[in-house]
């Protein structure tokens, strides 16, 4: 999940489910009874899964294909992520919270009381390089002078006060028997400012991130462990390389460039989907000479031959050596009021309007792409011993190309002193519930009482086989009456809230486009209605109609479908490392009762000794609303949300120690 503002990420929906329901598997991939019943098993109550109970003793450590504690007590991670938007620099101050969001205080971590009651063993926190690094960079956003936002004011002190409160929450969090993943969630390229999460990491700023951290966190050498003067619990850090890499081309290359890194021929996101009010910008990084003049100014014009080509966004060269880029210069350049590239020949001079600056471009536009193994050897070269967690393609739902790409592990760091080296890697994954969207409707039943015009919203049932098992709830509009019975309708945009009201969320309720154009409401995939279904309300005085839908055929596509699970299970033998779901989550709203998705994940979880960390802790700003919220489990009044945060409350407490 994007951790900026709740954003639901490029290229899929996570789906917002609510459900009684569900199916499980088992380790062989057999079909098991999961019902509406969310407490865990007696086998379970009180110490934990087959795989081992809370077991937090401040080391948590890979023993093959699972965690143990120091004691060697295997260990199942629970918990949720938190949202710390760690955007310091955009709020011009030291304080990286944005304030206070449904009972966490993001300056200083989640409530401990809160935590403690639902007692949960691990809580995951997105890392913002900028911030931990503390570099100049810059927005699009114009100033006055028209020319770019420098947003980072103060970097050097901001980077202080920002891994302070970082250490600070991780140490609060291990006086209450919580171990802590660090994901790096905000990267960008160059001195663009991250404010939010781009394809994969880079080698501009990631590989230096991951070893500032290990030299923080990392043990046995972290300066804020205990053992060496510091707060934090010496080996109760993990760390989550990158939250969800997205690459675009052919599986072998994405797997490749994603594990190993190297040369991404795309442009990269700045402003991330319209973050804090700026306009959604792309950005395109064309390696040039070194400059000659003054210096380019962020935001002014460049233009080649008299021609504007754009504006730069910075001119940055990597310093950092060892690495394919390691010397490499490159003007970061976008256009005002374009996503398109601009056309840039090989050979041409580019010169700033404002500075007279100019570089010679070298080549096509692209940026470094830092892979798993080479952040994962920038970890281990600090002396760090901490597992480290490495991500699959496609927002990190898929895992289909981790065994033959993900690397060993199998060097110890240097001067390691501990018992004989075993691999501290591990597989995780974000599998969210897909949907089915609505591209037909046929009416079964007229019914009586409509007229042309009329709404008629279906509904999100409260028992029975489809009982909530609709993401939107699907709107319809009646476009033909035979007397007063419905002949003919039309899929109509739905932007309301709980079915028959007005108000709710417009942002989780509005349409959305597929290939069949604008849809009115979507169905969980594993939820289809089996036959006709009946109207839930009406904007008329219309009763007793029933229709026929038709769906996108989305079913069995993509790896969080339960087809799949067999091959997550397969993974973790074959590789023999463990695989932890650092993010999964479901939709929650007033009247919502169950979970169907995740009490289907949370019983396979359990049956074959895998981690679950939900997403997320509290909503993002904007999402807290009972009607239909996005992924939280615990709303404004530190309750559970209806739905997913019930289930998910029984189920911490039916495992905790």
């Amino acid at each position: 999940m994007n951790f900026l503002n709740g954003d639901v990420d490029h290229g899929r929906r996570k789906a917002l489910l609510g459900g009684a329901a569900l199916v499980g598997l088992t380790s062989t991939g057999t079909l098991t009874a999961c019902g509406t019943s969310s407490t865990a098993s007696s086998s379970n109550s009180g110490g934990g899964t087959a795989g081992g109970g809370s077991g937090y003793d401040g080391t948590i450590q890979v023993t093959g294909s699972t965690f143990s504690n120091g004691s060697g007590t295997s260990v199942q991670l629970r918990g949720a992520s938190i949202q710390n938007y760690a955007l310091a620099m955009i709020l011009g101050s030291t304080d990286a919270s944005g304030g206070v969001t449904g009972g966490n205080d993001q300056a200083h971590g989640p409530n401990l009381s809160v935590l403690s009651k639902w007692k949960m063993n691990a809580i995951r926190i997105g890392i913002n390089e900028a911030s931990w690094l503390g570099y100049e960079c810059y927005t699009t956003h114009a100033n006055g002078d028209g020319v770019t936002g420098w947003i980072n004011p103060s970097p050097a002190s901001g980077a202080s006060s920002y891994r302070q409160q970082i250490i600070d929450q991780i140490a609060a969090l291990n006086s209450i028997g919580c171990y802590a993943v660090l994901t790096l969630a905000y990267s960008n390229p160059g001195r663009s400012a991250p404010l939010g999460q781009d394809f994969m990491a880079n080698q501009d700023n990631s590989i230096a991130c991951w070893q500032s951290i290990a030299q923080t966190l990392g043990y046995p050498n972290g300066t804020a462990l205990k053992k060496n003067g510091g707060t934090v619990d010496d080996r109760s850090v993990l760390f989550e390389l990158y939250n969800e890499p997205a690459m675009y081309g052919e599986d072998a290359v994405n797997w490749g460039m994603l594990m190993n890194g190297g040369f991404y021929g795309h442009g990269y996101y700045a402003n991330y989907y319209g973050a804090l009010g700026l306009p959604f910008t792309s950005v395109f990084p064309f390696p040039c000479t070194a400059p000659a003049g003054p210096g380019f100014i962020p935001g002014e014009i460049v233009t080649v031959g008299g021609n504007t080509v754009g504006q730069i966004l910075c001119y940055y060269q990597n310093s950092t050596q060892g690495l394919p880029s390691s010397g490499s210069r490159f003007l970061h350049i976008y256009n005002q009021a374009s996503s398109n590239a601009p056309y840039i020949a090989s050979g041409s001079t580019v010169t700033g309007s404002i500075s007279g600056t100019t570089a010679v471009v070298t080549g096509a536009y692209g940026w470094f792409v830092a892979g798993h193994s080479q952040m994962l050897s920038a970890i281990r070269a600090t002396g760090a011993w901490n597992p480290c967690l490495l991500s699959g393609d496609q927002y990190n739902q898929d895992l289909s190309g981790w065994a033959a790409y993900a690397p060993s592990d199998a060097t110890p760091p240097a001067a390691y002193g501990g018992p004989g080296w075993t691999p501290q890697i591990a597989a995780c994954w974000h599998p969210y519930p897909s949907s089915s969207y609505i591209s037909g409707a046929a009416v079964a039943s007229g019914g009586s009482g409509y007229s042309v015009g009329d709404t008629i919203l279906l509904p999100m049932p409260e028992a029975g086989p489809a009982a909530n098992s609709v993401y939107w709830q699907a709107q319809l509009k009646v476009t033909a009456v035979s007397g007063t019975s419905v002949s003919a309708v039309q899929i109509n945009p739905y932007t309301g809230g709980t079915p028959g009201l007005a108000g709710g969320n417009a942002g989780q309720f509005s349409s959305h486009q597929s290939g069949q154009g604008l849809l009115g409401g979507a169905y969980c995939n594993l939820f289809l209605p089996p036959g006709p279904v009946p109207q839930e309300s009406s904007s008329g005085r219309g009763t007793g109609a029933s229709f026929k839908l038709s769906f996108t055929d989305t079913r069995g596509n993509g790896w969080p479908n339960q087809v799949f699970w067999r091959q997550v299970v397969d993974l973790k033998r074959s590789r023999n490392v463990p695989v932890v779901v650092t993010e999964a989550g479901e939709h929650y709203g007033k009247g919502v009762s169950g979970s169907p998705w995740m009490a289907a994940l949370t019983s396979w979880c359990d049956a074959n000794d895998i981690s679950l960390i939900g997403y997320a802790y509290t909503p993002s700003d904007g999402w807290i609303d009972l009607n239909g919220g996005d992924f939280g489990v615990i709303d404004g009044d530190d309750r559970p949300t209806p739905g997913y945060g019930a289930f998910m409350y029984a189920w911490f407490t039916g495992h905790g120690p």
